[in-house]
């Protein structure tokens, strides 16, 4: 009997990539404390534009960081179960994009917070 939960992985990338604009808003985020990592960043970012539904966009062939899917594992198979896709690390790589590409477009324009970039609700100081 064949396993049908998940969709057979084609073709998939084995490093995701970051553009080099990707990079600076990563970095951006990290140095304002925002995120410890640039990779947390990152999957945060991701994150956001599925919850936005951002569109996918590939990234440029030269440019930011580079990751090993395996850094992204708990992600991927989230991917691979909530889209479904058979190519979860393609995905993972041109969300992430999209979505750093957001948050710094709204931080560089001013204004913004992260907590009103990513919508999370405030407690309601007068309950």
């Amino acid at each position: 009997m064949s396993d049908v939960t998940s969709p057979a992985v084609v073709d998939d990338k084995t490093n995701i990539r970051t553009s080099e604009a990707t990079a600076d808003v990563l970095e951006l985020l990290v140095k304002q404390g925002h995120f410890v990592t640039q990779l947390g960043a990152f999957q945060a970012a991701a994150m956001l534009a599925l919850r936005k539904e951002l569109p996918a966009v590939d990234i440029p062939s030269a440019g930011g960081l580079n990751y090993n899917q395996g850094s992204f594992k708990q992600v991927i198979d989230f991917l691979t179960w909530y889209v479904p896709t058979p190519t979860p690390a393609r995905l993972l790589e041109q969300l992430g994009n999209a979505g750093a590409a957001y948050i710094g477009e709204k931080v560089r324009s001013g204004g913004y917070t992260l907590t009103e970039i990513f919508e999370i609700a405030q407690p309601d100081a007068t309950a």
